[in-house]
């Protein structure tokens, strides 16, 4: 049983998508910025801040190399830039099964309630905080893309993306879609809407 990571765009419900998938399948879940923020003892703003985002990165790619080792097979929430590495991306289609929450920029911005605890949203090129997420919505989705299976977010309920996902890891090990998964499940690529 390999772990399950959940990529996209900030606002895009990888957290409660999240949560909701791990209850599902019975595993536990891991929101990667949660447990970087308890680690360091400081909020990611503030490791941004302090620390940098280079070295903030660092960290990222240091515990994500740790969930994929971890038996318990966990739900994992990434941050949005973790697909930035070339070798977080390769882990993440090796060890993990992997799904991005493809939403849209208006969505996402509705969910995030502007940019508050958002330091890529608060600096840097692109204008305004929206436009900010825009230029990285349109940076990083051939990453995504390239990341995981792609799940359209759009009307649908948290709830029903984590059982469009449980039901897609089911699929590829032979399983009952509420049934926790066994074995080597590789979810294939392609697009659940």
């Amino acid at each position: 049983m390999r772990p399950v990571a959940l990529v996209g765009l900030m606002g895009a419900g990888k957290t409660v998508v999240g949560r909701r998938l791990a209850m599902r399948l019975g595993r536990p879940f891991v929101d990667m910025d949660a447990m970087l923020a308890s680690e360091s003892g400081m909020s990611v703003p503030a490791m941004f801040r302090v620390l940098g985002e280079a070295a903030f990165r660092r960290k990222e790619s240091a515990l994500l190399r740790r969930l994929a080792r971890r038996r318990d097979a966990p739900v994992v929430a990434t941050g949005g830039g973790a697909v930035l590495a070339s070798a977080n991306r390769a882990l993440l289609a090796r060890g993990f099964d992997t799904f991005w929450l493809d939403v849209g920029v208006a969505r996402a911005w509705g969910r995030l309630g502007g940019a508050a605890g958002r330091p890529l949203l608060s600096i840097g090129p692109g204008g305004s905080p929206r436009g900010r997420l825009a230029r990285l919505a349109r940076e990083r989705r051939p990453l995504y893309a390239a990341a995981g299976v792609r799940i359209v977010t759009a009307a649908a309920t948290p709830a029903r993306l984590a059982e469009r996902i449980a039901a897609r890891l089911a699929a590829a090990t032979g399983g009952p879609p509420a049934a926790k998964t066994s074995g080597p499940a590789r979810a294939a690529r392609g697009t659940l809407r």
